[in-house]
């Protein structure tokens, strides 16, 4: 899934993405306590050299978190991944380090491609993809940089949205195999509304966009070749925060909420559509009152508050709140092919706790990574 944010002039951009939300000059303060209020603070400054997670991605056989290790006022930051394959009962570290990486700048994020391909794409000087098939036992470093249009979204691209100079963002794919970040030659029909959240399930992408009065929606099902517009009935506002979410069957949710500046947002509604033919409708809200973290999972819309609790919403049925993990409660969830759901915990203060779930949510093991 990918979010961009409050309205912003059309050449600046985003919100939460897949290609990266922290800023390097607060990895150092990534590096931080936690919060105790419930919702995670961003770490506050920690001991020198001290490993803190800033990523996690699950993949078909294995969890990967990254690790960085950052020193000075400016930081410079190490990055170390982190496996643990399915099975297993331990993290290792595998065997390649990023960095050092200084200035500002996004923090390098990892994913997980469904054929196991591991991808890390960093934004900070000098801008690179990291790739790796093997399991991390080698791995292929390409400077990232701009490419030609692409005609669809390729099986492992990581999705970003771009800033078009006298346009809307644009949706833009980072090929691990090349290092190219190329904007999708046929763009979703959105017109001039700001491109606000993308998300896909094979070759089914959704993606929804805001103006002043109204919210614009569009669906592919060919990886972005061509594309239908999808009308989202309602009014909307410039400083909705939309967040929509692509299912394994086709289908898709839509979660909306105030963007009030914060990290606490409020939760306003959330619609479902039932694949690329149907229409987007109204679904019951009642339960959760704020937003941190939503997943379109295999059984229903999983949804993270800035308490930390968790609530899932099955097609057709109304929201009910799952068991509280205890004593760390998830933050930003992650998943990937199977039931296996990831968090990196915002109660933890150390930084180097991984929440998992073998059941998508009903139960979560908090394990130590470094």
């Amino acid at each position: 899934m990918l979010d961009t944010g409050p309205p912003r002039r059309p050449t600046r951009r985003r919100w939460v993405t897949t290609a990266g939300a922290l800023v390097l000059a607060v990895v150092a303060a990534v590096l931080a306590a936690r919060s105790t209020t419930g919702r995670s603070a961003d770490p506050a400054p920690a001991p020198a050299r001290r490993p803190v997670l800033v990523s996690v991605a699950v993949g078909p056989a294995a969890v990967y978190a990254l690790a960085a290790r950052c020193d000075g006022t400016v930081p410079a930051c190490d990055y170390q991944l982190h496996r643990r394959a399915a099975g297993a009962d331990r993290w290792d570290p595998v065997p390649w380090r990023i960095g050092p990486l200084a200035g500002a700048g996004p923090a390098p994020t990892v994913t997980v491609s469904g054929a196991g391909a591991v991808t890390v794409v960093t934004a900070i000087d000098p801008p690179q993809v990291l790739r790796s098939t093997d399991d991390g036992r080698t791995v292929v470093s390409r400077p990232l940089r701009p490419g030609p249009p692409v005609a669809a979204l390729p099986a492992d691209g990581v999705l970003r949205i771009e800033p078009c100079d006298g346009c809307a963002d644009r949706l833009t794919v980072v090929e691990p195999a090349t290092g190219l970040a190329r904007p999708l030659a046929t763009q979703p029909p959105l017109g001039r509304y700001v491109l606000r959240s993308v998300d896909r399930a094979g070759d089914v992408v959704w993606a929804v966009a805001v103006d002043r009065r109204s919210t614009a929606g569009a669906v592919s099902t060919d990886g972005g070749r061509s594309w239908r517009a999808v009308p989202v009935p309602g009014p909307s506002s410039p400083n909705q925060q939309l967040r929509v979410l692509a299912g394994a069957d086709g289908s898709a949710w839509l979660v909306a909420g105030p963007y009030t500046g914060g990290p606490a947002q409020q939760f306003t509604g959330v619609r479902r559509i039932d694949g690329p033919a149907g229409r987007w409708r109204q679904v019951d809200r009642s339960g959760p009152q704020t937003v941190r973290s939503v997943l379109a999972g295999r059984r229903g819309l999983l949804l993270v508050e800035t308490n930390g609790a968790v609530w899932r919403l099955p097609p057709g049925g109304r929201f009910a709140r799952l068991p509280e993990a205890a004593p760390y409660r998830p933050g930003d969830l992650v998943a990937g092919p199977g039931p296996i759901l990831a968090s990196i915990s915002p109660d933890d203060a150390t930084g180097r706790i991984v929440l998992l779930s073998d059941d998508e949510g009903g139960t979560w093991r908090a394990e130590q990574v470094v």
